[in-house]
This record gives C-alpha cells, sequence and structure tokens, in this order.
C-alpha cells in the first residue's frame, strides 16, 4: 500500500470513528488487531490484506470494494461497470470469491493487475 492509498484509509477510518464517537483503540478491538498495528497500517508501515479490509468495511458499514479502492487495489472510476458485473458473478460463484481473495493477497501489484484483466476478459464472455 502507498502512502497516498495508506492516507486515504486513514482518513476514511479517523472519520468513521469520530462520526461513532469512538477511539482507535476502539476500532482495532472491534475489528481484532492491536492498537499499534492499526496505528502503523494506516502510516503505511504494515501491509493490509483482504481479511482486514473486509474486517474494516463491514465495522463502518461500507462496501469492501470501496476499502479495496482506497488501499489500490481496484479503480473505482475506471472499473465500476466491471465491479457491478464482478460482484453478481461473484455472488452466485463463492469458488470464485475464494479466488479473488487469493488475488488480492499478491503483493506484486503488476501481477494482480494481469489477473485482474485475465479476470475481466473471462467475464467479457
Amino acid at each position: 500500500m502507498t502512502t497516498s492509498n495508506a492516507t486515504a484509509l486513514k482518513e476514511f477510518v479517523l472519520q468513521k470513528s469520530k462520526e461513532r464517537k469512538l477511539s482507535l483503540r476502539d476500532v482495532a478491538r472491534n475489528i481484532g488487531i492491536s492498537i499499534s498495528y492499526l496505528s502503523e497500517m494506516l502510516n503505511g508501515k504494515k501491509a493490509i490484506d483482504v481479511d482486514l479490509c473486509n474486517r474494516i468495511a463491514d465495522f463502518f458499514g461500507t462496501q469492501r470494494v470501496t476499502i479495496y479502492n482506497m488501499v489500490g487495489w481496484i479503480n473505482l472510476n475506471e472499473d465500476e461497470e466491471f465491479l457491478v458485473r464482478f460482484q453478481e458473478y461473484a455472488k452466485n460463484n463463492p469458488e470464485f470469491a475464494n479466488l479473488v481473495q487469493v488475488i488480492m493477497n499478491t503483493d506484486d501489484k503488476k501481477e494482480r493487475d494481469r489477473i485482474s484483466r485475465l479476470l475481466r476478459a473471462g467475464l467479457e464472455k
């Protein structure tokens, strides 16, 4: 996750925490991580994985793809139509949803983008 991605996620978590009158310690406890890990993650010093993104999204009641966008895994502006089709397909194909989690955990952004393009091509059929 780049510094700008960490900044977007940090701003989101801080804003939502403030709206709910929660401390970051409360947020960390509710999503199942330590306050130090949360702090390092929000400052771009620790990696974030799909499971943690999902827990953050679920805790704050936002769509998971919104968090994926914040951490730089997808670009909602370019891929919004694809994501709608992707979500519908994943709902009916749980094995596909599991595959997507594995792909999102791929550290190499170029490889993740390559696989995403292949998935997109497969869904265009």
